[in-house]
Formats: structure tokens, sequence, C-alpha cells
């Protein structure tokens, strides 16, 4: 059979996706992925399993021989990792060399950091939002009810990253008043008191969305990144593998919750929804919020604005527009009146910045390469549809053009978006919108020269293979990469934790206890002190 492009999908056995592509029968198998590891050892074994390899497809013997061993600290464990991969993979890479000389030649990528100042009315808005948060948090935090809590508190953080993009995606009344520990909003129940009340359908459509945002990427049990194809959501608004929860069930005389130990029937479990539009918006009410400021984007949004400046600029032609473009002048990118003005700084990412991303290719403007005249084309990602309106509004207030791919776009449609974007006309769209979840992988973009992310991602691959939609095979102009932050906001403290995420994907495997449902606990309730700043 044709091996599997993207075959790090793969990596949850439990998902169904992953069983059948188990069960097919070939004389040789092969699989293609640029990240057959993205955070644990775990993600290799969907591969082994696919691939039949013995004795590694058995999950026994792939866990006594290598997982359980590295979870130990077993330093000689990580030699028989590099020698087992040196046997199975051909690992290719964009800097490999051949004879001395480069086995692919491709442009230079440079990583810029887009700091932006939140406009006076979104900075109350942001602040007042996040006082309330810290202090639900830090009272959940102190009664030792975060993880029963833990929808709200995902909540808090989705409401924060809006305000950070735009106040105006973010609902009016956005918070739950408290953070209840008898079974009240995003409450599963206090320890030892009454099962919490039936979800409720906007409930699980919240929660559906909340893990399309990639607010929640694990299951608590098995630490395998979570399939919406195979998950579950529990009657105390915790999500999990099915498979997963229905063994702990199984096995239990009175079965309770892994995470809140609220009391726990098969009865109770409710298959996750198909998340409202492409998912990352996480309720209908943000696209309603959103569209009431499309009148005036740029004024609604100081990233819309830092944006538009730099797309009008590469739709001239312009080079090094990044520099000219709100670095180190402080134009102003904010609306409302705001005084203090939103200034947005752009800086080549370097080790000094939060995410420990170092820029490749030297100081040459973005755009300028093989000859590069003519109008600049550009790639947007945001996770938010909201935001990804504003945008679009802003664009046709420019007399822009774009295309536009989330997750609502056709499939029929999405190899047309792609088409006309790849164009050469005098119509042909200059901007290229997409969802990170829709447009992130399996596209060819290299149209364009330059990348923006709006809004940080949890997973850093997730950016890294945003990226590489365009700085791939086919460029021919040196690629610009914008990473939009807010300052001040909790974006900042994301950079951190994808700098975490990066180092647990390469060597921190002997810092996980044996004991991964503790251990997994410990991990969120730290991510969410980090992100709450406390």
């Amino acid at each position: 059979p044709r091996p599997p492009a993207k075959a790090h999908t793969i990596k949850n056995p439990r998902a169904k996706w992953s069983q059948a592509a188990a069960r097919l029968k070939a004389e040789r198998k092969w699989a293609v992925t640029g990240t057959p590891i993205q955070n644990r050892l775990a993600d290799l074994y969907g591969l082994m399993s696919y691939l039949r390899l013995e004795p590694l497809y058995d999950k026994s013997i792939f866990s006594r021989v290598l997982e359980r061993p590295l979870k130990a600290g077993d330093p000689r464990v990580v030699k028989k990792l590099q020698v087992l991969m040196g046997c199975i993979a051909m690992r290719r890479t964009k800097d490999l060399k051949i004879g001395g000389r480069p086995l692919v030649v491709l442009p230079s990528k440079r990583v810029n950091l887009v700091t932006v100042h939140l406009n006076r009315e979104d900075r109350a808005k942001y602040d007042a939002l996040e006082l309330q948060g810290r202090r639900l948090v830090s009272h959940a935090l102190a009664s030792s009810s975060l993880l029963e809590n833990y929808m709200s508190v995902l909540e808090i953080i989705l409401r924060l990253r809006q305000v950070a993009d735009a106040g105006c995606l973010c609902p009016r009344d956005p918070l739950p008043l408290t953070l209840s520990q008898e079974g009240g909003s995003g409450s599963s129940r206090g320890r030892g008191g009454a099962p919490a009340p039936p979800l409720s359908p906007e409930e699980t459509q919240l929660l559906a969305g909340l893990l399309a945002a990639g607010l929640q990427d694990d299951c608590p049990i098995c630490l395998e990144p979570l399939s919406a194809s195979a998950c579950c959501i529990t009657r105390c608004r915790h999500i999990f593998c099915r498979p997963c929860l229905e063994n702990v069930i199984a096995r239990s005389a009175g079965p309770g919750c892994p995470l809140c130990r609220a009391p726990l029937h098969a009865t109770d479990l409710v298959d996750l929804p198909p998340a409202t539009g492409d998912g990352a918006a996480a309720g209908a009410e943000q696209q309603q919020a959103g569209s009431a400021a499309l009148c005036d984007p740029e004024a609604a949004s100081a990233k819309v604005a830092a944006l538009m400046r730099i797309l009008r600029a590469a739709a001239a032609g312009e080079e090094g527009q990044g520099q000219g473009a709100g670095g180190g002048g402080g134009a102003e990118a904010g609306g409302s009146g705001s005084a203090e003005g939103a200034a947005a700084a752009v800086a080549p990412a370097g080790p000094a910045d939060a995410a420990g991303r170092v820029a490749e290719g030297g100081a040459g403007g973005g755009g300028g390469g093989a000859g590069g005249k003519g109008p600049i084309k550009s790639v947007v990602f945001s996770q938010f549809s909201g935001m990804l309106d504003l945008v679009a509004a802003a664009l046709s207030a420019a007399r822009l053009p774009y295309v536009r791919l989330d997750g609502s776009t056709p499939a029929r449609e999405r190899a047309e978006a792609v088409r006309r974007f790849d164009g050469r006309g005098a119509d042909t769209p200059l901007v290229f919108l997409a969802s990170l979840k829709a447009g992130g992988v399996g596209m060819n973009l290299t149209a364009a020269s330059h990348v923006h992310l709006l809004d940080p991602w949890w997973n850093p691959a997730v950016e890294e293979q945003a990226m590489d939609r365009v700085h791939r095979l086919g460029q021919t102009r040196d690629v610009e990469v914008y990473r939009y932050v807010a300052a001040d906001t909790i974006e900042e403290r994301m950079l951190l934790l994808q700098e975490r995420k990066r180092q647990l994907a390469a060597a921190a495997f002997d810092r996980r206890s044996a004991e991964g449902e503790g251990r997994s606990a410990q991990m969120r309730i730290d991510d969410v002190k980090l992100l709450m700043d406390l």
C-alpha cells in the first residue's frame, strides 16, 4: 500500500485510524513523517504497531524494553533507542550534506517575534479578566480542587487568549462567578459529595471546542494524545480515551474519575461531538462577538493593525518590510483612542527571546530571494475563526485579495483555494487565511514567502509544521516568519510552556514519574500555575 505521508497521525494506537492502519497487510510497509516522536516515547509505538516490527509491536515488550526503563531514568535506554532508530529509520533533514554539499538547497528562513501592546480598552478588559481568573485559580489551588474544576480553568485560559487577540472575540460574561466545590459551574463535585449534574449540550460542545483548540491534548490515564474519534466526556467534565476509561470502570468495584475521584458509571460517559465550525472558535458566541467589530478591525485588534502594515508593504513588493512596519519605531497599532499607543515591535527571534528560537538564514529581508520582484504573497494562521473574520474584513477594506481555509471549508474547495493562491494573474489572491489545524499540515503553499502566526499554539511542533507549508522544496524566495505575541499577557507565558515541551520532547523523559496518572495531574497543575503567573 501507499506509505502514510503523515505517519505521526497513527501514534495513538487506540484511535480507529491507527487500528485500521495496523491491520493493513503488505510484504513491505513504509511510514513517512518528519516527527516520529513529538512529546513522548509512546508516540513511537503506533509506528511499531503499523510496521509490525518484531518484537516491539507487542505493547508489553515495547513498554518493558523502552518505556518503563526511560521513566525509571535508565540512561542505557537512550542508546538502545538511538540504535533502534538507526536501524529502522532513514533520516533526511533540510541541512543534511552528502559529499560536503547540501542534499536540499532551500532559501533562508528567519523567524521574527512581533510584540504588540493591547489598546486601552482591551488592556483594561484583559487585566480585569486575568485578576478574576487568578483569584478563582488560586482558590482552587488552595482548596485542592483545581482538577475538579479543570473545565472552568481551561475556559479561563481560552478567554484570556481571545482578549490577547482582540477583545471583541471574548463574550461579555466570560467566566463563572465561582469555582464551586459542590457541583457548580465547571465543577465535578466536592470530594465525597454528590455527583455533578448531567452535561448540558452547551457544555458538551464547549469541551469539544476546548479539545479542538488544543487546550487538552493528552489522556490523563495513558498520557497518549487524545483523538476526537476515541474520546468521551465524564459527568464530572473531564475528557479521556474511551477505551482507557472503560477499562478503569471494568477493573474497579466502585469506580471513580481518575482525576477527581467523582463517582463514575459507564452510563455517564458522553461521546465527544464535532466542534462547531473548525473547533478553534470554541463556541458560537465567540463568532457572534467577533462579527460586531468587523466595521473597524484594525482598531479592534493591535495584532490585526500590525499585520496589515506588513501585508500592505508585502503587496507593494517592498523588501525588508518587517523592519519598516512597526519595528523599532513603534508605529501605532491600536484603536479606541489609546493614548499610550499600541506599538508593534518586530525583532528577529534569537536566544534571548522567550521561546528560545534561533533565527535561520542571517539578516536578509523577507521575500527578496530569486530576484523576488513584485507582490509578496503571505499565509496567515490563527486558531480562532473570529480572528480570521477580523483579518478578512481588514483585507477587504484594503482591497487585498485573499482566499480562506478553515475547518468549515468543504474538502472539494480546499484544493481550489490552493490552486487560486498559486496563480499568477492580476486578480490572484495575495493572502491565504487558514486556521492552524485545517491548514497547518498537508499543503504546499510555496507561492507565499511570508508566514504570520497570529497566536501561539501549545505544541511547538504544530507551528513548525505550519512554517514548513511555505519553507519547503519549491520555494524560491527567502522566507520571513512573524510570530505575534501580545505583551504582558498569557501569550508570553505560553512561549515558556512551548520551550518546556521542546525540552520534554528532546530529553526529559527521565523526569517523568513511573506513576503516570499522578505525574500527569501534577503536570497539568504546573502548566496552569505557569500560564496564570502564580
